[in-house]
C-alpha cells in the first residue's frame, strides 16, 4: 500500500521535465524574463506544496543519502539530480521488486 500511495505522491521525474521545458533555452526562444520569473515561482510554489511529504514525493535524497536537505529548494535538487542521473526512483523500485 505504501509503495502504491508513493508512486502517486512520487514528483522527481514530474518537476525535473517542467523544469527541463522552461529551461534557458525555451525561456529565450519566448523572448522574456516575465517568463523565467514567473516560471520560478512556479517552481517554487510547486516544491512547497510537497511540504508535508517531501520524502514520498523526492525519495533520492534520502534513499542515495546525498548531502541535501529539502529547505535548500528544488533548484538544488535538480543540480544533484543531474549529478546522479542514475540515481531515480524507479531503481529504487526495481531494487524492492
Amino acid at each position: 500500500m505504501e509503495q502504491h500511495i508513493s508512486s502517486n505522491i512520487y514528483a522527481s521525474q514530474k518537476l525535473i521535465k517542467h523544469v527541463d521545458i522552461l529551461s534557458d533555452s525555451y525561456v529565450n526562444i519566448l523572448n522574456g524574463s516575465d517568463v523565467r520569473k514567473d516560471s520560478e515561482l512556479l517552481f517554487d510554489w510547486h516544491w512547497k506544496i510537497y511540504d508535508t511529504c517531501y520524502e514520498y514525493a523526492f525519495p533520492e535524497p534520502s534513499f542515495y543519502q546525498w548531502d541535501f536537505k529539502y529547505n535548500e529548494g528544488y533548484k538544488k535538487f535538480i543540480e544533484l539530480q543531474k549529478q546522479h542521473p542514475d540515481q531515480m526512483y524507479d531503481k529504487i523500485i526495481k531494487s524492492y521488486s
